[in-house]
């Protein structure tokens, strides 16, 4: 087959979790751009996304917390109800704790974190691999892992503010990116034989307009920690998302791609 034969995903659903996020968007505009169908799912409707679903009728935004278990058990039931088939699944859905330093966070904020990062994609995960196996027509897994799942966080970029707090990295993000790099290699493991392909992405700083506002020391601090020595652009992560989402990678399963100017490679 062709190249653009491998890459179009015309018969193909799509269901994004966190869809209306900033990773979200990239993630969603690369499905559409190859002619997937595509089930979004957030906690809100950006206003872009709203006027792209009014234009693409094969681009579907809902709005469900998927947090909890009923949260997700009610997201899958409409989902259901849109597509008798979901192909690719992408559990990007996170939820960024009300404090950052390990001296801080407590107990409930641990529960809260590991329930919206690590169960929810967990449980859904588990749903559609279901689904996929009963439907017998392959499909293709992909977590958005993080960097911080393979690599310690170095607190002096972030002004060795770990105490504080106010700017930094959980343990429960890289915990849980972590968890969900494992949870890819054992879902693969499962799906092999099914045709069914699970793999992960684990992007670098890709940072939200606004990030660095009066915080151009932290910029720097950032760009120096990759060999590109630059933040990652918004159209960044489309490349790895068409690979893994299409027949360009029907060889490839249970792998992590780093998608991070090189900042875990030195």
């Amino acid at each position: 087959m062709l190249i653009n034969e491998l890459m179009n995903l015309g018969s193909k659903t799509a269901l994004v979790t966190g869809g209306a996020g900033y990773l979200g968007s990239q993630i969603c505009d690369a499905l559409l751009e190859l002619d997937a169908k595509v089930i979004s799912v957030s906690r809100g409707k950006s206003r872009s996304f709203i006027e792209k679903s009014a234009e693409n009728n094969e681009f579907i935004s809902l709005k469900h917390d998927l947090s909890s278990k009923d949260g997700v058990d009610s997201c899958l039931k409409e989902v259901c109800s849109l597509s008798e088939d979901i192909d690719i699944l992408i559990n990007n859905f996170y939820t960024f704790p009300k404090e950052f330093s390990f001296f801080l966070q407590d107990w409930c904020d641990y529960e809260e974190a590991f329930s919206t990062s690590l169960i929810s994609p967990l449980y859904l995960t588990k749903k559609i691999l279901k689904m996929m196996i009963e439907k017998e027509k392959g499909g293709s897994i992909i977590n958005i892992a993080s960097m911080y799942g393979k690599i310690s966080p170095d607190f002096s970029i972030y002004g060795n503010r770990e105490m504080k707090g106010k700017i930094g990295v959980g343990i429960d993000y890289c915990v849980s990116k972590a968890s969900l790099i494992q949870i890819t290699k054992y879902v693969a493991s499962i799906g092999g034989k099914y045709g069914i392909r699970c793999n992960s992405i684990s992007p670098g700083p890709f940072s939200k307009p606004g990030t660095f506002k009066g915080k151009k020391w932290f910029e720097k601090k950032l760009k120096e920690k990759t060999m590109l020595n630059r933040i990652g652009n918004n159209d960044e992560l489309k490349g790895s998302i068409a690979l893994l989402a299409s027949d360009l990678s029907t060889y490839i399963t249970g792998e992590d791609i780093s998608v991070d100017g090189g900042w875990t490679a030195w």
